[in-house]
C-alpha cells in the first residue's frame, strides 16, 4: 500500500456534520473518490492534483502550497502544527473525497498521530469495507455515510454499506444519510433496515444537504414524518442535523 496520496488540503475549522459537531477538528481532505454523488461539495473528485493547500495559521485560511502526491510524513507534521496551535483542536478528521481510495497512507497518518496522542475522525462513503478492515481501529470515530440511489443519482449500494458497517468497530461508527429534493422516503427506510440488519444501535444522522452542483434546497416531503416512522422502529437512534458550517461561514 502506497504510503502518500493526493491531498486537496489541511485546514483547521468548526465540524458542522455529524455527531461531533460544533468540535475544532483539523481537516485533513484527500482527493479522489471511487464515487460521483450529484450532491458532492468537493471540487476535487480527481486524484491527480498538482499542489495541496496547507494553513500555516489555524482558521486564519493563510494557505501554503505543498507538492502532490503527500507524503505521510509531511501530512502528520502539517496537522500537528495546525492541532496544537491556537486555538487548539479537539480531533483529527480524515475527509474527502475518499480517504479509503489511499489505505496505505491513511494507516501510516494515523498511527503516527495516535502515538503523538492524537486522536482521529474518519468521515467516508462506506463502501470500501477491505480498505476499512486495516485501518478501523486507529480512529476515535467513523462517519459512514450510506449513498440513496434517489439522492446521488448512482446505483444502489446497500450490499456494500452492510458490509462496511458489519467490518466498523461497533462503539466507534455512525451513520450519515444525506436527504434532497429527489430522496424519496421509501430509500430512507431501506437505509434504515440496512443500519438496523447490523445493529440497530448504531445512530444515524439525517442531514438536509446545502445547495451545490445541480442540488438546491431539501426534501420536499416531511422530515419529521420520515423521522418518525423509521425511529424506533429499524434502530433506536435517528436525529436531523444540518450542515452547521454552512451557517457559521465555515469551509
Amino acid at each position: 500500500m502506497k504510503s502518500e496520496a493526493g491531498v486537496w488540503e489541511i485546514y483547521s475549522a468548526i465540524q458542522g456534520e455529524g455527531l461531533l459537531v460544533g468540535e475544532r477538528h483539523v481537516f485533513l481532505r484527500t482527493a479522489g473518490c471511487n464515487l460521483d454523488c450529484r450532491f458532492c461539495d468537493t471540487p476535487a473528485r480527481e486524484a491527480a492534483l498538482d499542489t495541496c493547500a496547507v494553513e500555516r495559521t489555524p482558521g486564519v485560511r493563510d494557505f501554503e502550497s505543498v507538492p502532490n502526491p503527500l507524503g505521510w510524513k509531511e501530512a502528520v507534521l502539517s496537522v500537528a502544527r495546525l492541532f496544537r496551535g491556537q486555538p487548539p483542536a479537539r480531533r483529527v478528521s480524515f475527509t474527502g473525497g475518499e480517504p479509503l481510495v489511499w489505505p496505505g497512507f491513511v494507516k501510516c497518518t494515523a498511527e503516527a498521530l495516535r502515538a503523538e496522542g492524537i486522536g482521529a475522525v474518519l468521515e467516508t462513503n462506506g463502501t470500501l469495507a477491505g480498505a476499512l478492515s486495516s485501518v478501523g481501529d486507529l480512529f476515535d470515530w467513523i462517519s459512514a455515510d450510506i449513498k440513496l440511489p434517489s439522492s446521488t443519482g448512482g446505483e444502489p449500494l446497500w450490499e456494500e454499506h452492510e458490509e462496511f458497517l458489519r467490518v466498523a468497530p461497533r462503539a466507534a461508527v455512525f451513520v450519515k444519510v444525506i436527504i434532497t429534493p429527489g430522496t424519496t422516503p421509501d430509500d430512507m427506510e431501506r437505509a434504515a433496515r440496512t443500519v438496523g440488519a447490523v445493529d440497530r444501535r448504531i445512530p444515524i444522522v439525517l442531514q438536509p444537504v446545502s445547495p451545490a452542483r445541480s442540488v438546491e434546497g431539501t426534501a420536499s416531503w416531511d422530515l419529521l414524518r420520515v423521522l418518525e416512522s423509521i425511529a424506533n422502529k429499524e434502530v433506536d437512534h435517528v436525529r436531523i442535523i444540518p450542515q452547521v458550517h454552512r451557517f457559521l461561514g465555515e469551509r
